[in-house]
């Protein structure tokens, strides 16, 4: 990623901000957010990209004395009212708060437009469009001339859309889009809008020309609001532009490149997340899961530990949030896997801050490591965020004094199959919810086949609410069944797992297949390809008692293909 230190030679400022509150339906996909930084790294302009840090509306108090002349917003918009009581958001026609327990009275309250930022705990926090305005305008000598808006409706709804509703309190520019967009059309638009107004292009001129950049594209699938019906509108008509077009950025042949901010991240995983806020008392799902670990961080707890069984999507959850939360810790985040890393010590754990020291820090015996580290981490400059993946696998004990003696403004965040007899915030994972179930098979089947249950029948979706149940919502059972989509139909996936339905299926992925020593490894690859004819005695003699536990419990909806797809195919790794 593109990296400098100065900004004198970049022709024009823009600040991104990226939102993606967990208690919000919408915008379910929050990983888009790398996506989308990643994309703006390849823009060619004389341009300096600041990524906000957390989303917040009080960062964005902070941030924009700085002085720039875009912003960016990604996430939620709506048109609303607000609950003069608790500050819910309603639709513009109701005359009650929706809120349980609150009811008040909105008779005299008017619709707003409103942006959806975030809080330090990763839940919404609304911000009316008006006040946005006012907080630009407040600045002696704004120069910000234009506001972005996308994936969200933010061109929606006439005078009273987002959009407008910024033009209207005094903003020079606002670019709003029709429907929600994926972040693709998003990356699209900003490179050759940017790389536009970096040509010294006026603002209208360089819409065009990223509106052309969408020609390309495929269509946006949207439905309104309380209708089923699945509309198409093309990607180069959803974005629209208000306001004085005429302003101009850069001057013509402006030189510089791009300048976009580094962001301390080593050896996170970069993984799909699916997942929902389920309201209740307490909350439920993926995101609630997501929530309680970064308030436990927020709230400086030195030791956050994911408890769960194999395959539960524990490892997701850490990378995700590890993500979501690096801007709390300058001094980086660095993930260490024990299943990477042949009997993982507390040296070989302390060889991930390399990538602050340098390569000849791996040389320096474990106690300077360990003393160098520690000197680090206790400067508030460079607190620091550890995280340990599959920590059941560690056997040095010398790891967790290192982990439980961190400073206090630093952390760590591990993830193991059982619950440590240790001080910290334990959270265990379990199974999906089955809304998140459904839209984790699609997002897997999708990788086999791009477009795949865009349109599913009635007996396909309820043959897909059973595939999920049988397979108790369980995130590696989904993703193996859903490999098969590509070759079956969901009816058959479903008849299969009637005939034999897997019993226990979080058992039979409560083990490691890199505990098993090599010749183990390679005897259970090939077991895999006749497992479902092999007699319990020939087992017993061919195996350990821990391999023959694995064999007899390792066989689903075809077991032989199953298991062979798994243990030789990367991908189930």
């Amino acid at each position: 990623m593109p990296d400098k230190s100065s900004s004198t030679d970049s022709a024009f400022r823009v600040l991104v901000v990226v939102s993606r509150p967990l208690d919000l339906d919408e915008l379910p996909i929050i990983a888009d957010q790398w996506a989308l930084i990643n994309g703006l790294a390849t823009v060619k302009a004389p341009v300096e990209i600041k990524v906000l840090r957390p989303p917040t509306i009080e960062s964005l108090q902070i941030e924009i004395f700085s002085g720039y002349d875009i912003l960016h917003f990604d996430g939620h918009g709506t048109f609303a009212v607000a609950c003069p009581n608790c500050s819910k958001l309603n639709s513009p026609s109701s005359k009650k708060c929706s809120r349980e327990n609150c009811g008040a009275s909105l008779e005299k309250e008017k619709p707003r437009g409103y942006l959806a930022f975030e809080k330090d705990d990763g839940t919404e926090d609304a911000l009316a469009a008006d006040e946005l305005a006012e907080m630009l305008q407040s600045i002696p000598g704004s120069p910000t001339k234009l506001i972005m808006l996308s994936a969200c409706e933010s061109a929606k709804g006439g005078k009273n859309s987002l959009a407008a509703s910024l033009i209207r309190s005094g903003l020079p520019c606002a670019l709003g889009m029709k429907v929600s967009v994926p972040v693709a059309l998003t990356i699209a638009l900003s490179k050759a809008l940017y790389s536009g107004l970096g040509a010294g292009m006026t603002i209208s001129n360089a819409f065009k020309s990223g509106v052309s950049a969408l020609s390309r594209l495929p269509d946006i699938e949207f439905q309104e609001p309380d209708s089923r019906e699945v509309k198409r509108i093309r990607a180069k008509d959803v974005p629209e532009l208000k306001g004085d077009g005429g302003i101009i950025l850069a001057q013509p042949k402006t030189h510089g490149s791009l300048i976009l901010e580094k962001t301390n991240i080593f050896g996170v995983p970069d993984y799909d997340f699916v997942g929902e806020f389920i309201r209740g008392d307490p909350p439920r799902g993926r995101k609630d899961l997501l929530f309680q670990v970064i308030k436990a961080l927020n709230n400086s707890e030195k030791l956050v530990v994911l408890t769960g069984q194999g395959g539960i999507g524990k490892s997701v959850l850490a990378a995700v949030a590890a993500r979501r939360i690096a801007w709390r810790y300058p001094g980086g985040v660095f993930w260490r896997s024990a299943a990477d890393i042949e009997n993982m010590d507390l040296s070989k754990l302390l060889d991930a801050f390399d990538n602050i020291f340098g390569y000849e820090f791996r040389t320096l015996p474990p106690d300077a490591k360990q003393t160098k580290v520690m000197s680090y981490l206790q400067d508030p400059l460079t607190q620091s965020l550890i995280a340990v993946d599959n920590a059941e696998m560690i056997k040095d004990p010398a790891i967790w004094r290192f982990l439980e003696g961190l400073p206090q403004s630093s952390a760590a965040l591990v993830t193991t199959r059982e619950a440590l007899k240790r001080e910290g915030t334990q959270i265990n994972v379990i199974q999906m919810e089955p809304l998140e179930a459904a839209r984790f098979f699609k997002t897997e089947a999708r990788r086999r086949s791009p477009r795949w249950g865009e349109h599913l029948q009635k007996s396909e979706t309820d043959a897909l609410d059973e595939i999920t149940k049988i397979l108790e919502g369980h995130p590696l059972g989904i993703k193996l069944a859903a490999a098969l989509v590509s070759s079956d139909s969901l009816e058959n996936i479903q008849q299969n797992l009637r005939k034999a339905p897997p019993k226990e299926i979080s058992d039979r992925f409560d083990f490691s297949y890199n505990t098993l020593t090599e010749g183990q490894q390679k005897l259970l690859q090939r077991m895999a390809a006749f497992v479902g004819s092999v007699a319990d005695w020939a087992i017993d003699e061919i195996s350990t008692a821990q391999l023959s536990w694995m064999i007899r419990r390792s066989s689903l909806i075809n077991g032989k293909t199953i298991l062979a797809s798994w243990y030789v195919n990367p991908l189930w790794t």
